[in-house]
This record gives structure tokens, sequence and C-alpha cells, in this order.
């Protein structure tokens, strides 16, 4: 598999923050996006490339998903996730997890405020 470019991180999240659900305005039911599906255990070492994880989700957090962009663009390009094979979450988690990740992407800036343009 050929390597992604080099990324910027547009939002990553630990496991406490994928349960949070971003405001309605942000959540869509036709998407659609780029998504890199990743072992669980890569996914965390993977977002941190592009980014500080640590200034953004705290020293000895897990980083579970992130949204990015790829070269030089103000919009998110790809979602990255853990397979779902590998994730050792339930399945409600994992939902939420891609929904968290589906605000990124429509819009709803990483701090997880309530401002930010809707894609």
């Amino acid at each position: 598999m050929r390597p992604l470019p080099p990324l910027l991180a547009l939002c990553s999240v630990s496991a406490a923050q994928a349960q949070q659900l971003p405001p309605l305005r942000f959540e869509h039911e036709e998407v659609t996006a780029t998504v890199r599906f990743v072992s669980a255990d890569r996914t965390g070492p993977l977002c941190g490339l592009y980014a500080d994880r640590q200034a953004s989700v705290g020293p000895g957090l897990y980083v579970n998903a992130c949204t990015v962009k790829v070269g030089n663009t103000d919009t998110p390009t790809v979602i990255i996730l853990p397979s779902p094979q590998s994730w050792r979450g339930s399945p409600e988690a994992y939902l939420r997890l891609m929904r968290h990740e589906i605000g990124h992407w429509s819009g709803w800036p990483g701090d997880h405020s309530n401002s930010g343009s809707v894609k």
C-alpha cells in the first residue's frame, strides 16, 4: 500500500472525547468522506505523526481516531479510524467515534466548541 502524503491533523480524539457527539448542525445523514481504516494499535501513532497529540489530548491518553487535512487545504480530506475488526470497544462506542469524526469532517472545530462553518 502506498503511504499517505504529509498530513495536518485537525482533531484527534481520545477514548473519553470520543463519547462527545458534535452539535446537531454538524451531523448529516449523508456524508461523502475518505476514510483510512488502520489497525486499532496503529491509529494513535499514525494520528500522532501529524500534530503534537500531547497538547490536544493530554499525556498518557490514547488517540482513537483523527480527522486530517492532506496538503494545502482548509477542509478535512481524510478520516483515520481503527478498522472494525481491530476495535476493542463496544459497537455503540464505535458508532459514537464515527459520528464524532464525521462531525469534524463536516466543520466541527477541533476544540469541540459549537463554532465553525458547516461543510
